[in-house]
């Protein structure tokens, strides 16, 4: 079983500051989807890095919150949804 981790803690003490999926194998295949709550995408990659920091599209740090994540692999078809809080 894979964990993904569902808080992140952006604030600068070097800290669980990024979104770290380092336990998903192959992450480079998933493409990924950060919506807020209204279900606005506000981040999407296709080639993930463990660098979301709770920064939008446009790199504007989002506010704290909830957001909802959805991942699919483009090879096996694997998803992975949940939620983030920031």
């Amino acid at each position: 079983m894979v964990k993904i981790p569902n808080l992140i803690t952006p604030n600068k003490d070097k800290l669980n500051e990024y979104w770290d999926l380092i336990e998903i194998p192959d992450i480079l295949l998933y493409d990924i989807i950060i919506s807020d709550r209204q279900g606005k995408r506000v981040y999407t990659s296709s080639s993930y890095m463990n660098d979301w920091n709770a920064v939008d599209s446009d790199g504007n740090e989002l506010p704290t919150g909830v957001y909802f994540y959805y991942m699919k692999n483009r090879q096996t078809n694997d998803e992975f949804r949940g939620y983030i809080q920031v």
